[in-house]
């Protein structure tokens, strides 16, 4: 049985809307592009993680892709997953961005990966595959930034760190 359940199936009462709308993501493949998957095995293994395709050679090093995949299947636990490396360049991000869509058949494709020379004035590699995948038909989206947190005074992002709520979903 699983070992871990993601807090934000709580936060975003994942579970009341599953139970709501009667979905669970079966019929959508989500896809994840992130630093690696190291503990993918381990978390099949808890039942934390059901299979997931990763495209051949693409699985590179790390584990905040193996995070990504365990958020995701808390919330839709009827998804397909798959997985690519954001790189190890933004070529490489580029043309997995394009392959988890026009090779893998990905609907949704997340990623929390940032290049610093990315352009806001013009569209470089990593946009040009992101409008490409999007005018497909694919929903994309891509991390808002999980730099430091508030406790510390470092926080990025404009949440800081996570707070539950205790309240009850109105009827």
């Amino acid at each position: 049985s699983k070992v871990n359940t993601s807090e934000g199936d709580v936060t975003h009462r994942a579970a009341a809307a599953r139970g709501y709308f009667g979905v669970d993501g079966a019929g959508v493949k989500v896809c994840v592009l992130s630093d690696g998957v190291d503990s993918l095995a381990a978390l099949q293994a808890s039942g934390d993680l059901p299979a997931v395709d990763v495209l051949a050679g693409q699985e590179g090093s790390g584990d905040e892709g193996s995070a990504m995949l365990e958020i995701i299947h808390d919330l839709a636990p009827g998804a397909t997953l798959d997985f690519a490396q954001a790189g190890p360049d933004e070529a490489g991000f580029a043309q997995n961005i394009r392959d988890l869509r026009f090779v893998g058949g990905c609907d949704v494709i997340v990623d929390d990966v940032i290049y610093l020379d990315e352009s806001p004035f013009q569209d470089m590699d990593v946009a040009e595959s992101v409008n490409a995948v999007t005018a497909d038909g694919a929903l994309y989206f891509s991390s808002a930034g999980n730099e430091g947190n508030q406790n510390d005074g470092t926080s990025g992002t404009w949440e800081g760190d996570f707070n539950p709520s205790a309240l009850a979903l109105p009827a």
